[in-house]
């Protein structure tokens, strides 16, 4: 029996690994249905390669792998999804995927607008006020020269301050009062104060 089960899942690997799916697939399913889901994963890998994202993650899914899909995403820089994934079937691995997300964007990675505001869309998304706060704050003139978005990042913090962390909107509203003054949005920047003033 050991060795027929040994003969099969042979024959198995070998097909994936002449990429002959159709055959893996018909070997696993009818004499070794533990192996379908090397198939898949074998399927899945070639399709990441081939940047046929969309194809991939729906053979990790079928393969109950969503810990793969992740890590391919995550190798790609497809952090969006990486986070999309992660939230949706590994909820207790959100936090560490999103620290591993902000150390790829403090590290150079990235750079685009996107890139730069989905942590914090994602914090904003799920609840985490704080962390979104945060998360917009580390928005700077150092990231952006676009003095308009850091207004509209800034602002946003405040409001998610004033609305859901209530505590917090001092400390935010007399940052940001600041960040914007010192890119010479002096009407916003009294702007700001007044919100937290009220």
């Amino acid at each position: 029996k050991q060795w027929y089960q040994r003969r099969v899942r042979g024959a198995v690997l070998m097909f994936v690994h002449s990429q002959d799916w159709d055959s893996a697939q018909r070997v696993a399913e009818a004499h070794d249905p533990g192996s379908v889901s090397d198939v898949l994963v074998g399927q899945a890998r070639v399709a990441f390669d081939a940047k046929e994202y969309q194809k991939a993650e729906t053979f990790l899914l079928r393969a109950e792998r969503p810990e793969l899909a992740v890590k391919y995403y995550k190798e790609g820089n497809q952090w969006e999804d990486a986070l999309r994934l992660t939230q949706e079937y590994l909820p207790h691995k959100l936090q560490e995927v999103q620290d591993q997300y902000e150390l790829y964007l403090s590290s150079g990675g990235g750079g685009g607008r996107d890139d730069m505001l989905t942590p914090a869309k994602t914090w904003e998304a799920n609840g985490d006020y704080n962390r979104a706060i945060e998360a917009y704050l580390k928005m700077t003139i150092m990231q952006s020269t676009d003095y308009s978005l850091l207004e509209e990042v800034w602002y946003k913090a405040l409001e998610l301050a004033l609305k859901f962390v209530p505590a917090k909107a001092q400390a935010v509203g007399n940052t940001i009062a600041q960040r914007l003054a010192e890119i010479s949005r002096f009407e916003s920047a009294g702007e700001a104060y007044l919100s937290i003033e009220m």
